[in-house]
């Protein structure tokens, strides 16, 4: 499920739609988190779609190697940026890995996605590798990790709106972050009680 504060919006032709956010989300902020409305099909059950219905989903979906995962609401929509200012763990939630300012756009970096394919890059960032694929992984996952290490410190430390999914189990990425939701849970009481 996408951040409450997100949104649907026309990116430009060159991209189409893309997910923006709806007012500043800090780093650390859960921005996406997969729950029980995601759909999730095996290789198999993708190859026996019809070959519209396939091509629609290889079009909104990623694999993580346990099969095909498509997002139920406008998540499936988050674009590429060889700068982006969110990542995962293992397709289980999105955090974002710098501040994201209102308005903008909420992007991944789709060479983490188990991409089988490769795509010509219109991300415009200044790092833009010109081209996007999984082989690309194993440079960029020093300075990603890096980012997402400090974005992981962060998240028991800001308001986190998906944290309902989280308390209840709901969310995939529960016992990965446990210890940050403690935190959330703590400061939250202590300004409770202030």
């Amino acid at each position: 499920m996408m951040h409450p504060a997100t949104a649907l919006s026309f990116a430009g032709a060159d991209v189409g739609f893309g997910v923006v956010a709806t007012q500043d989300l800090p780093a650390g902020t859960i921005v996406w988190l997969r729950d029980r409305l995601d759909q999730q099909l095996s290789t198999q059950e993708l190859k026996a779609l019809p070959l519209l219905q396939r091509d629609a989903l290889r079009a909104h979906a990623w694999s993580e190697g346990r099969g095909w995962y498509l997002t139920w609401d406008h998540g499936r929509y988050t674009n590429h940026s060889c700068a982006p200012n969110c990542a995962g763990l293992d397709g289980e939630f999105d955090v974002a890995i710098r501040d994201i300012k209102a308005g903008e756009q909420i992007t991944d970096d789709y060479a983490f996605l188990g991409m089988n394919i490769a795509f010509d890059c219109r991300c415009g960032a200044t790092t833009c590798r010109g081209r996007v694929g999984k082989g690309q992984v194993v440079p960029i996952v020093p300075q990603t990790e890096a980012l997402y290490r400090k974005a992981m410190a962060r998240v028991g430390e800001v308001e986190q709106a998906l944290a309902p999914l989280l308390s209840t189990g709901d969310g995939v990425g529960f016992d990965l972050l446990r210890p940050a939701l403690a935190r959330t849970r703590r400061r939250a009481r202590r300004q409770g009680a202030a």
